[in-house]
């Protein structure tokens, strides 16, 4: 649940880096997860009100963090304290969170043009069917997911992946 909802993990062995990745849910209005790290304490909390998400982050000492903050940018930071407020995602649209959402939703055919040229995936019908074990994962681990019996990573497509997503 820290990883996902709250959204911190180890970018690096040992907590060096971090990545903060949350994934805000209509059903709540918050969550927050903290770790202690070799260098200190890591923590991510955010919280929906009034239209708004407020998302705050501290990154301990002699670590560096990449920061997606939901509906807004990518930051990079080191450590200390840092805090964001963006629109509240939730409320624009329906977010896709799993693969089955993903097949199911407007973005699907998208999805299946971005697999396609990034060699992952034939067709729709291919890229579903090559799915099928991960249907209650996240969609943004999809392209890893297709990516695992070809020479490619995935992580071109699986970034390509995560904007259309956003």
């Amino acid at each position: 649940m820290h990883r996902t909802v709250a959204g911190l993990a180890p970018a690096a062995p040992g907590y060096r880096s971090i990545v903060v990745r949350p994934v805000p849910d209509a059903a709540l209005t918050h969550a927050s997860a903290r770790h202690e790290t070799p260098y200190g304490a890591a923590s991510v909390a955010w919280r929906r009100a009034g239209g708004k998400l407020t998302l705050d982050v501290v990154v301990p000492p002699g670590v560096r963090a990449e920061v997606h903050v939901p509906g807004g940018p990518v930051a990079e930071v080191r450590h200390g304290t840092h805090s964001w407020t963006v629109d509240d995602p939730c409320l624009s649209q329906p977010r896709v969170r799993t693969i089955r959402e993903l097949i199911g939703s407007p973005k699907w055919p998208d999805a299946v043009s971005l697999l396609v040229s990034h060699g992952l995936a034939e067709d729709a019908v291919d890229a579903a069917h090559r799915a099928g074990r991960y249907l209650d994962r996240p969609a943004a681990e999809l392209a890893g997911f297709l990516a695992m019996k070809t020479l490619s990573d995935g992580s071109d497509a699986k970034r390509a992946l995560e904007k259309l997503l956003a």
